[in-house]
């Protein structure tokens, strides 16, 4: 009936354009593409100077996946009307959409020849830069614009997640509010906010904008997921498991939430069903390493360590450079006694990695895990000290090189050592940041403060001393801001290190701020599921 009223309309008036267009979304919601083609090909034959077919039809062939026939269809709209913007703009967006960034940022600047003041062109070509990460582009058109109209909602918005990229918080934080004040309504604004308030470690804040922000979006699949990874970081995996589930509901191949409900699901120990998620994961991004990853930490919990190898080796393929899974196909080997097996896997992967330095110190570490397995102290030794000349910035052979010196009695020994080469060259920080651990180790804490702090006057960055220097001085009265200071720096240089999450959650605790704590242990758990301390500072 509907298909009959709309033919009877064009019989009317062949010429109207309207009816055809509403005939062309008939057939299209019916996938009879063949009869929409036809219908707007005789829509631009009886109006062939009407642009704004010419945009439909390139519109109808970019959704058939044929973009040399959109890119043409567009084309011929500007050559139509070379005055109008609207042609040139959905160009852009054409090629935006299809990875061409020259041919984009050429027709937002043919439109805003057109029209130089244009806020709106201005906009979307801050836009353009911010989404490529070009801040000092985007600044310049959000000046422009803010200098035309200092109250355009769009542009402040903007302003504010350029702040919220530069880590600037508590200034984006100021934007968004003053825009909630202005549109309560905005969902963006409540979403871009709680980004914020977590990046400032807020999560409680952070979570009721970003539940607002759901509130006022129930499909908003962004905030979401932020709050199935704050929830999930806190061991609500209930809530993580839920909206994992309502994102998959609306898209079913969203990557991010099929990952979560895995990790959520294996949390719980449902491993059958946490299997199930990760093979749809594999499934649908064959391509993709962190599916096959997820599989293996899942089977080698279970103890099914050949199945874990398979999907450790699955994704170690696609991407030989990722070290974490690397080294639990050390540990797999290492767990069923194949010691010579993973020392030869690791002489291999060193090969693989050349020179990248942060790779091989990790791969110079496990050897040494290997050789004090085999109670070969010497040549344990000798791989965690090529670890740390490797990258100094690495802190597990610090730790690994003062057990060796303090289970052998050889502590005095190591000590004249490293303070020989500090005679020689007093400019190093990483002998300071030996001495400091084994002084950390024999409890004397003064003097392991004393060679920390040195460390950090040499170089103020340096997180492998700031981690230490922040745990030492948060088990003390009165120095818990300053601890939390030096833990921050840590945190900077090494985000996801878990020895530097485990103090900076301590100190956390130590603050009162519990919720904040909870997510710095359980991320350091996540990668130290069996390190005794971790799980009980999270008790």
């Amino acid at each position: 009936e509907a298909e009959s009223q709309l033919m009877r309309a064009i019989e009317l008036d062949p010429a109207a354009i309207q009816p055809r267009l509403e005939l062309v979304r008939f057939y299209t919601g019916r996938n009879d593409f063949n009869q929409a083609r036809a219908q707007l090909e005789k829509a631009i034959q009886l109006n062939p100077g009407n642009s704004d077919l010419y945009i439909v039809l390139g519109n109808f062939f970019f959704q058939m996946k044929k973009p040399a026939e959109a890119e043409g269809a567009y084309l011929k709209a500007i050559d139509i009307s070379p005055t109008d913007i609207k042609p040139y703009m959905v160009a852009a967006g054409f090629y935006d959409a299809s990875g061409d960034p020259d041919k984009t940022l050429a027709m937002y600047e043919k439109a805003l020849a057109l029209k130089p003041d244009d806020v709106n062109i201005m906009t979307t070509m801050a836009g353009y830069f911010l989404k490529r990460q070009q801040m000092d582009e985007a600044n310049q058109y959000l000046a422009k614009v803010l200098e035309e109209r200092p109250n355009f909602f769009p542009a402040r918005m903007m302003k504010g997640e350029i702040a919220a990229f530069n880590k600037a918080f508590s200034e984006a934080i100021g934007i968004f509010d003053q825009l909630i004040h202005e549109e309560p309504r905005s969902a963006r604004a409540h979403y871009l906010k709680g980004f914020c308030h977590l990046g400032k470690g807020e999560t409680q804040v952070a979570k009721t904008s970003l539940a607002k922000a759901v509130e006022l979006n129930p499909k908003y699949v962004n905030a979401k997921m932020l709050l199935a990874e704050i929830a999930l970081k806190d061991q609500d995996f209930e809530t993580a498991l839920k909206e994992s589930t309502e994102i998959l509901a609306l898209n079913p191949k969203d990557f991010r939430a099929r990952m979560m409900q895995g990790n959520a699901l294996m949390a719980q120990g449902k491993s059958t069903d946490a299997e199930i998620a990760f093979n749809t994961l594999i499934a649908e991004n064959p391509e993709n390493p962190a599916g096959y990853y997820r599989l293996g930490l899942l089977q080698r919990s279970t103890k099914n360590y050949d199945a874990a190898l398979d999907s450790f080796n699955a994704a170690l393929a696609l991407n030989p450079m990722l070290m974490d899974v690397f080294t639990n196909i050390v540990l797999v080997h290492g767990a069923k006694g194949e010691f010579d097996l993973a020392l030869q896997k690791c002489d291999a992967q060193l090969e693989k990695v050349g020179d990248a330095g942060v790779a091989r110190a990790i791969i110079h570490n496990l050897k040494g895990s290997l050789f004090l397995a085999q109670k070969k102290t010497d040549a344990a030794e000798t791989a965690f000290g090529t670890a740390i000349q490797e990258n100094p910035e690495f802190l597990p052979p610090y730790y690994a090189l003062a057990r060796i010196y303090l289970s052998g009695k050889q502590q005095q020994k190591a000590i004249d050592q490293y303070m020989a080469i500090l005679e020689k060259d007093p400019n190093q920080a990483g002998p300071h940041m030996l001495l400091g651990t084994i002084y950390d180790m024999q409890k004397q804490f003064d003097m392991s403060e004393k060679h920390y702090r040195a460390a950090l006057e040499i170089n103020p960055q340096f997180a492998p001393a700031a981690n230490n220097l922040a745990y030492l001085l948060s088990t003390r009265e009165g120095d818990i801001d300053e601890a939390l200071k030096f833990a921050r720096v840590a945190k900077e240089k090494l985000p996801d290190d878990p020895n530097v999450m485990d103090t900076l959650g301590w100190i956390y605790y130590k603050k009162g701020l519990y919720g904040n704590a909870v997510q710095e242990f359980s991320g350091s758990l996540e990668k130290l599921p069996e390190n005794a301390t971790v799980n009980y500072h999270l008790g």
